[in-house]
């Protein structure tokens, strides 16, 4: 005490928390075709003894002819020998690595009476080798393949609030956020230089590294937030800005060392590759993004047991014009939208002590990612920006492995370009609820209530090119029975006739006859949501507490979305990617209640424990059955180049702002999108924590976690990943011949899929939400 003046205790507090984890979570990398080559597959007699491996990888050399690829000529039988050992090599499982370091500094300092100031620093490494990929087991890439991934995160913030009166509180929020999230190649290539062996299938594989094994994104966002309450009667009125600023640099050296690509193990062992491609151009783009939002609320009292919410808020981004390719002025255009006025309204009736009914209605905006601007304002036709060599081998010499090609006079931009369509609109979100709120006592609630939401503008997922001609002619599809045979040519069935979408008939020009694809970046889509959803909250009560809800809830999306013909889009009618009809979660915390236990040592047994569980069962993910994008014809084997797509007129799209239409295949003509549903995913995990006193506030503290209790097997079968989804291969005189305008597909039910559980398709166990049943043990200290 001073003077006999106020005490002037607890006014500025320290906050410090450390937390680091080293994890090994090996990785297996599984891929059964792959794993079966043999001898045979390199066209050998079975049994053909072969030499010891002697190389990394094959080398081309004189006798690298087809001639030459038999048991006779030792050069062949040691291309082979070590094709199969790079291959072989690649499988099983790899190292990988989860080391994170986390500390967060807090200080609270209570400057006056009327200020108060709150300021953080936190930070973040993540150092992952071989954690690219972060699930498994993966059928993709290869061992080489598999990155390091490493991730820096640091920041730092003050929040500070100050009251002019008991009616006026200011609140200003200052943040700098830094992200810098860098992949490496993994250092298992014999050299920095070398490529890596991608194994996708034994009819394709690549040597190369993709764009995820060497890359640098650093970013940096600045934010400033000043919020302002005043309260005058029955009336809280609340009034601020937002302001970020967003800047993204993104390097990615994937393809700039080149990639061969090879279409049987022969051809990888001969080093006879189909082509070979290198990117050029800067590998480095650059942008920044600033965000301004102003917001108006005023929240109502008429009588005490009614609130009224009545809202306004006005957000925009203002992302930067794109560099100008003068073939195309289209290219140097993004129609930022600054009109984007939002209104809310919501209110709060309680009709009864215990009931409360709540209610609103709104309109919001989302902003734009990142991504897609990048992707769109990346591809604009100008080497300088992005350039490429791509040579098929033959007719062009293409650089034999592992040389690359350094004359820069070969690299040429694209005649492909990306734009921005002029109708582009950010999504617009109309939402409202309603729910009422009853309490049975002071530990039990309920809630019922139902939310609707319809989304107008929503970016497409399959690519638009504004440069294709619309084909003319049509193709008539002939559905088979299930037990017609494969190398059947020709069937009778139930037909139907759609426009002819062969991409050998497309063609560019509908713009410009000079250039080639003109991808534009459009918003046509709508979804409708509604949802039921329930909720029991049990608060603490002998030690338990409960926490359950069920949600009941249909999404579908419409007009444009995901399509396969962009000349029309009234099929795309169908469930959401994200549509999950039934979802019912619970968690549960259970504290033993002791007090009524006489004995000492049962007492003590039974004391300080938590047990705890979260337990989800969700109804499967939507998924659609498509037609072989292979090659079609007569018994499968009319292979005209790249014409082997008949029903998708975005899958030759090469620009990357959108998706290569539907999963590169076109959906069967005989259901509509997303007619098939994936497996429920079940999950249940728990813990069990014992809590051992030391002195007064001091105890140590150990916990087991079991994830994946019931070791289900959850798979990932979403927006035609996880299952095999052909349902039919379609052959025929004419099928997809890339030349005739009217075309007849006999539809032969897929071979695979006659015998399997699903309606069609078979599940892919390399696509897994979480591995099986896993066992985490820690322990904590804590003073």
């Amino acid at each position: 005490a001073d003077g006999g003046g106020p005490i002037r205790k607890n006014k500025l507090f320290y906050f410090f928390d450390y937390e680091q984890s080293r994890d090994n979570m090996p990785m297996s990398i599984v891929n059964t075709g792959m794993a079966d080559l043999n001898v045979t597959s390199f066209g050998l007699p079975a049994g053909t003894a072969l030499p010891a491996p002697n190389a990394a990888f094959p080398v081309a050399n004189a006798n690298s002819t087809s001639a030459n690829a038999n048991a006779s000529n030792p050069i062949y039988l040691q291309q082979v020998a070590n094709a199969l050992h790079v291959i072989q090599s690649n499988l099983g499982n790899v190292p990988r690595q989860q080391n994170d370091l986390l500390f967060f500094p807090k200080a609270d300092w209570q400057i006056s009476p009327a200020d108060h100031l709150t300021v953080h620093f936190n930070y973040n490494k993540f150092n992952g080798p071989g954690d690219v990929v972060t699930y498994t087991p993966v059928s993709f890439g290869g061992i080489q393949t598999m990155a390091n991934n490493f991730v820096v995160d640091y920041d730092a913030g003050a929040h500070w609030t100050h009251t002019f009166s008991p009616n006026l509180l200011n609140d200003t929020y200052l943040n700098y956020t830094h992200d810098t999230q860098t992949d490496t190649p993994s250092g298992l290539a014999p050299s920095l230089n070398f490529p890596t062996v991608e194994i996708f299938a034994p009819e394709f594989f690549e040597l190369g590294n993709p764009g995820f094994a060497d890359s640098n994104t650093p970013e940096t966002e600045y934010q400033f937030n000043d919020h302002v309450t005043y309260v005058h009667g029955r009336h809280t009125i609340s009034t601020g800005m937002d302001f970020n600023h967003d800047g993204v640099t993104d390097f990615e050296y994937g393809n700039f060392r080149g990639t061969y690509a090879f279409t049987s193990p022969e051809n990888f062992a001969l080093m006879h590759e189909l082509f070979y491609s290198q990117s050029g151009g800067n590998p480095t783009y650059s942008f920044s993004v600033p965000y301004f939002g102003f917001y108006l609320d005023d929240k109502y009292q008429p009588a005490k047991n009614i609130t009224l919410d009545l809202g306004l808020r006005e957000d925009f981004q203002v992302f930067p014009q794109p560099a100008e390719n003068p073939a195309f002025p289209q290219t140097g255009i993004f129609p930022n939208e600054y009109r984007r006025i939002a209104p809310r309204f919501g209110f709060a009736w309680s009709p009864l002590v215990k009931t409360v009914v709540r209610g609103g209605y709104g309109v919001f905006y989302t902003d734009l990612n990142g991504v897609n601007y990048e992707g769109s304002a990346l591809a604009n036709g100008l080497a300088t920006q992005q350039s490429s060599v791509f040579l098929f081998q033959p007719p062009i010499n293409a650089p034999t492995f592992p040389n690359q090609i350094s004359n820069a006079s070969l690299f040429a931009a694209s005649p492909n370009i990306s734009v921005f369509g002029s109708s582009l609109t950010p999504p617009t979100i109309l939402e409202s609820n309603l729910q009422i709120e009853q309490a049975f006592d002071d530990r039990t609630t309920f809630s019922l209530g139902v939310v609707w939401s319809h989304a107008n503008h929503l970016i497409s997922s399959s690519a638009y090119d504004m440069n294709l001609e619309k084909p003319t002619g049509s193709t008539t599809y002939v559905v088979c029975p299930k037990d017609t045979q494969e190398t059947a040519g020709s069937c009778v069935g139930p037909e139907f006739v759609e426009p002819n979408l062969d991409s050998g008939l497309l063609t560019e020009g509908a713009i410009d006859p000079n250039l080639g694809q003109i991808n534009a970046l459009i918003s046509p889509g709508h979804n409708n949501y509604v949802s039921m959803i329930s909720q029991l909250t049990r608060r603490e009560e002998n030690g338990l507490s409960v926490l359950a809800s069920f949600t009941w809830a249909k999404n579908i999306n419409s007009y444009g979305v995901d399509f396969n013909n962009q000349f029309d889009f009234s099929n795309t009618h169908g469930p959401s990617n994200l549509d999950q009809r039934i979802r019912l979660s619970v968690a549960a915390v259970y504290r033993p209640v002791t007090d009524g236990i006489s004995n000492r040592t049962l007492r003590r047994l039974a004391e300080n424990w938590i047990i705890s569980t979260v337990m989800q069962f969700n109804s499967g993910r939507p998924y659609t059955g498509t037609l072989n994008a292979a090659c079609t014809g007569p018994n499968l084997q009319n292979c005209n180049g790249a014409d082997d797509n008949l029903n998708d007129s975005a899958f030759n799209e090469s620009t990357s702002n959108t998706a290569a239409g539907f999963s590169g295949a076109g959906p069967s003509p005989t259901l509509g999108y997303n007619s098939f549903y994936g497996p429920w995913i079940d999950e249940a995990d728990a813990s069990f924590e014992r809590r051992f006193l030391i002195h007064g506030a001091q105890y140590v503290s150990v916990t087991a976690q079991v994830f994946n209790l019931t070791n289900h097997q959850n798979y990932f079968v979403q927006a035609q990943a996880g299952v095999q989804t052909l349902e039919y291969n379609p052959v025929g005189t004419n099928c997809g011949d890339g030349v005739s305008a009217n075309q007849t597909c006999y539809l032969i039910p897929n071979t695979a899929a006659q015998g399997s559980t699903s309606p069609f398709g078979q599940l892919e166990s390399i696509d897994q939400l979480n591995p099986p049943r896993v066992w985490q043990f820690s322990g904590r200290y804590t003073f």
